[in-house]
């Protein structure tokens, strides 16, 4: 069985250098210096090199993929290098974490949660839950407990979703208001 793992690092140097790499994020025009470099190690030996233009990112190896969370997308890369693919899912939101399991890997937004299979197909995507963040609590079976926490100057108080991990859909939600401390 092969062994993967994948860090962030500000810079590189050999034998990363030496590597093509893929690119994830808007890339200038000049190319320019990436804001992170995502390495991979099979077996503790350099593996795959991604030069991520982003500001904002999250990495983990999930199944087959090496799995790369930007604010506008989520980005697959196939760890299979007779088959290197790289799949990328456009967010209408902000992605925010990702939560991988022993099924499916979910995404949230600012709003949603959406989920993809092994395939890095999008499964089904919640409906919108909260304008603020909301945080994926725990996965236990079927069961997604979401919570939400108010940021900024928002309105709202602090709200726990419930969601059937099958279907995305809402199964519960429980409201917490804001309490007054005057």
């Amino acid at each position: 069985m092969k062994y993967f793992h994948a860090w962030l690092r500000r810079t590189i140097e050999e034998p990363w250098t030496t590597l093509e790499p893929f690119f994830v994020g808007e890339v200038p025009k000049g190319l320019g210096t990436p804001e992170y470099y995502c390495v991979v190690t099979q077996d503790e030996e350099p593996y795959l090199l991604v030069n991520a233009y982003t500001h904002d990112i999250d990495v983990c190896i999930w199944k087959q993929w090496l799995v790369l969370r930007s604010p506008g997308e989520v980005s697959f890369i196939s760890l299979d290098a007779d088959q290197r693919q790289i799949i990328n899912k456009p967010s209408w939101g902000f992605f925010h974490h990702l939560y991988p399991t022993d099924e499916y890997l979910f995404v949230t937004t600012n709003e949603r949660v959406c989920c993809y299979d092994q395939e890095a197909r999008l499964v089904w995507e919640s409906e919108e839950l909260s304008q603020d963040t909301i945080s994926i609590s725990s996965v236990q079976g079927d069961i997604i407990s979401i919570s939400q926490a108010p940021i900024g100057g928002s309105f709202s108080g602090p709200a726990e979703f419930i969601l059937d991990g099958r279907s995305g859909k809402l199964i519960s939600m429980q409201y917490k208001p804001p309490q007054n401390n005057s």
